[in-house]
């Protein structure tokens, strides 16, 4: 897998969460979740050899399955 792929997919896994957490959350909690996702894209798109790509996606899930299921965190 190229750089520009996985960093295609690290980009497009960020955008379709914001999506999703956009029409599935209401008010304040949209504001921090909105916060947080900008914070995660820019941290992936700023420095893109400080973390290998793979590495980047797996964290993304993470902090997306902590967001969607916060009593379930592995």
């Amino acid at each position: 897998m190229t750089m520009e792929v996985a960093h295609g997919m690290v980009v497009a896994k960020i955008r379709s969460f914001s999506s999703f957490m956009m029409h599935n959350c209401a008010g304040e909690l949209w504001k921090q979740v909105e916060f947080f996702i900008l914070r995660m894209e820019k941290m992936f798109t700023a420095a893109p050899k400080a973390i290998k790509y793979r590495k980047k996606i797996f964290y993304f899930e993470q902090l997306c399955f902590v967001l969607l299921f916060p009593d379930n965190s592995p």
